[in-house]
């Protein structure tokens, strides 16, 4: 495992632990974000099932310090999650390289752990 794969995800840890909680919770800071970032207001419900879809990817990119599959699959989740994020951003008009910083590093990070624990 290199350091890159470690750096990859803690990033992933530390972000999507965030995400995890928020969404769960059903913070209002969470929807909010969750709006600004694609244009849509999703139901509590909604919210809970993207909570759980962060929860399942953070517990498999964690297991993957043990076992390198569950790393894969779970990156592989957080990255399908960050990607639909960025196309949901551009579809809302996003066009700011600062607005889409955020879930490209997450895509990259998730990438790089995916190949990291894969060939790993």
């Amino acid at each position: 495992m290199t350091v890159v794969t470690l750096a990859a995800s803690a990033v992933l840890i530390l972000e999507f632990a965030m995400a995890t909680i928020g969404n769960l919770a059903g913070l209002t800071a969470s929807v909010a974000r969750f709006r600004d970032l694609s244009g849509y207001t999703l139901t509590r419900p909604a919210m809970l099932g993207i909570g759980m879809l962060d929860a399942a990817g953070l517990t498999g990119v964690i297991a993957g310090f043990w076992y390198p599959a569950a790393g894969v699959a779970g990156a592989a989740l957080l990255g399908v999650f960050a990607l639909a994020v960025l196309v949901l951003q551009y579809r809302n008009g996003t066009r700011s390289v600062r607005e889409f910083f955020a879930y490209a590093l997450f895509l990259v990070c998730a990438v790089l752990v995916v190949v990291g624990r894969a060939t790993g």
